[in-house]
């Protein structure tokens, strides 16, 4: 009876300060509708259709108020409309070390075809994330002459490094971040022009901070693994305590920070010298000087892409992650069914949020995230809220056993954030609630729970497609580089059905000559052309979004032979490990041969296609 009492007196409490939650971003709710999401009979009159892109227009500049203005500003010479939504995006899957590295090639061609300097936007979701976390990190730090105010120096810096870095964003090539060292060379000036690949190559083992090559090395790594495992034993009983016994939402497990600062080290870092000895933006934490990158706001990078003084021009960016309920037996609020334009939590220049719990201002996010960490967060891959998936019907099923185990035995990589919706004082009574009662706070509360469950962006939409779908962007390109052993496509399949589902969006691929085998795909059809039809324009015409789809893929029966047209960095690497290029994801330890392999072959299938140049024009020449 006491405890039943203990209950309604809570109860009663949640009920009069529930209402006092603000959001700072209208919620969407429920988009269908948007983009077309109607029958042909609604759509059969140009009137009808019109009408349809007018509905569009109002819930964009709602929505994504702020990235619209930007757009506007950055094509003045465009009238009303047309300048507010992105031209081109580029899209970077998930795939761990594997994506990244294989990013890194495709960003090579992708400069070299002239492709960089005409992107809008970046979405990328765990590995992509990394490699769009590395090239907005170097590019912040040396594209611009004062780039102290967008990304903080290292507070150590010397005057020799101090006048490393100066010299170095004088002289700044963005090639340069993608020159790699063919040969052997000893001269140090020579070798500083290859620094960022050298050190990309050096340090792609994103689990150990000790980055020592051969026998020694991997004897170093895993002690240090071993460490890092006493560690976590020491966290749990913490753990149970405060996010067990109470429900105060602590992010107690030490190896999300142990994996967030092996992604700052390995890609958040920039070198000033090829011997990995100097940094323009390390952290020393107790005594380690080379430990953690210096973490950089939202709003900084807003300010920086915002900025006209640059010597290339940058994409401003979307860092998908995913975003549910801190509760395993209501994760989404949508029972079964998973919707991604719930699911998909975003990280942007200007806000964060999803549709299912409103959005943000950066200032109010970065309070709690900063860039690396939602880095992180979009690549937590090894989360409880995994268990949850079955959208589309092609994820692995609910498993609210294996969730629970995960999150009792605090092996979560995901992030807690608090609920904007939620009170303040409702979360403070929320924290001083024992297990079980706060169960029956969560039920009162519904959206206005205490905290927000975030995880892999892979948990949504693995590509990162639907995030620029949703904003009207016009042409994509998208990099497919998650596992795919079996060739099933299962990232692009789900973001099929889901576009239509949602969007009422009809993805299409040009049909290739035979089912694609992503162990024996000519380079010829690595990259394959689509669309997403469904979309229409300010006169009501049909305006399909372009696609181009880089898939990562080998022929192998033209490696065997030796070709001519693989490095030899494809050919000897693929010699001894059979599975690649789709090693499996929870491989990190990555040297500088398998590094260097998937960085070539990336720069290969992405430098195979010819006709970017007319994929970019306004209105492309029919295929």
């Amino acid at each position: 009876m006491r405890i039943i009492s203990q209950a309604a007196a809570m109860a009663i409490l949640f009920c009069l300060a529930s209402g006092c939650a603000t959001v700072h971003h209208e919620r969407e709710g429920n988009i269908s509708g948007i983009f077309g999401n109607c029958s042909s009979a609604c759509r059969s009159s140009k009137e009808a259709r019109s009408d349809l892109y007018r509905k569009n227009q109002e819930i964009l500049g709602r929505k994504y108020k702020e990235e619209r203005s930007y757009l506007a500003r950055k094509y003045p010479h465009d009238v009303g409309t047309k300048g507010a939504e992105p031209r081109i995006g580029l899209a970077l899957s998930g795939g761990g070390p594997r994506s990244a590295s294989f990013t890194m090639g495709v960003l090579k061609a992708l400069d070299e075809k002239g492709v960089m300097d005409r992107l809008d936007v970046i979405s990328s979701v765990s590995g992509g994330s990394y490699a769009m976390y590395w090239y907005f990190s170097q590019n912040c730090y040396l594209n611009t002459a004062n780039n102290e105010d967008y990304c903080p120096l290292n507070d150590e810096i010397t005057s020799d490094e101090m006048a490393r870095l100066l010299a170095q964003r004088k002289t700044f090539d963005r090639k340069g971040l993608f020159a790699s060292k063919e040969h052997n060379l000893n001269d140090p000036k020579i070798l500083d022009e290859y620094r960022f690949q050298i050190s990309l190559e050096e340090r792609s083992d994103i689990l150990t901070s000790l980055k020592e090559q051969g026998t020694w090395g991997k004897l170093l790594g895993y002690g240090e693994v071993a460490y890092k495992g006493s560690v976590y034993s020491l966290s749990l009983p913490f753990h149970w305590i405060f996010n067990g016994l109470f429900d105060m939402n602590m992010n107690l497990n030490p190896s999300r920070w142990y994996y967030q600062n092996g992604i700052e080290r390995t890609y958040g870092y920039v070198p000033l010298s090829y011997d990995l000895e100097k940094f323009a933006n390390n952290e020393k934490v107790l005594f380690q000087r080379k430990a953690v990158a210096r973490q950089v706001k939202f709003s900084q990078l807003r300010d920086y892409v915002s900025n006209p003084n640059k010597k290339y021009p940058m994409p401003y960016f979307i860092i998908n992650s995913t975003g549910g309920y801190d509760r395993g037996y209501d994760v989404f609020g949508d029972g079964k069914y998973r919707q991604m334009h719930k699911a998909i939590f975003e990280f942007t220049p200007w806000l964060c949020g999803s549709d299912l719990f409103g959005y943000r201002e950066a200032e109010e996010c970065e309070k709690e995230v900063s860039f690396s960490r939602a880095i992180s967060i979009s690549g937590a891959a090894v989360d409880g809220q995994q268990e949850a998936i079955d959208l589309a019907g092609v994820g692995i099923g609910e498993s609210k056993a294996t969730s629970t185990a995960m999150n009792i035995f605090n092996l979560d990589l995901g992030y807690r954030i608090s609920n904007p919706n939620t009170n303040p004082v409702v979360r403070f009574l929320h924290w001083l609630t024992p297990f079980p009662l706060y169960f029956v706070a969560d039920l009162i509360q519904g959206d206005r729970t205490s905290g927000i469950r975030l995880s892999d962006g892979g948990h949504s939409d693995n590509l990162g497609v639907f995030s620029l779908v949703r904003r009207g962007t016009k042409k994509i390109i998208a990099v497919d580089a998650e596992q795919d052993q079996k060739s099933v496509f299962e990232a692009a399949h789900r973001l099929g059905v889901q576009l239509e589902k949602e969007l009422g969006l009809k993805l299409s691929f040009d049909k290739p000559d035979k089912v694609i085998d992503v162990y024996n795909t000519p380079l010829s059809q690595a990259v394959i052309r689509g669309k997403i039809s469904g979309m229409v324009d300010e006169n009501g015409d049909d305006a399909p979004i372009e696609l181009i789809y880089i898939k990562l893929s080998l022929d192998r029966q033209l490696v065997k032979v030796g070709d001519q047209g693989y490095p030899f960095s494809i050919i000897k690497y693929q010699e001894k490990d059979p599975l690649f290029p789709h090693d499996p994801t929870f491989d990190l330890f990555y040297s500088p041969e398998q590094y260097k392999a998937y960085r070539d072959l990336g720069y290969m299938l992405g430098n195979s296609y010819e006709k970017y140049g007319e994929f970019m024009q306004e209105k492309p020449e029919s295929r």
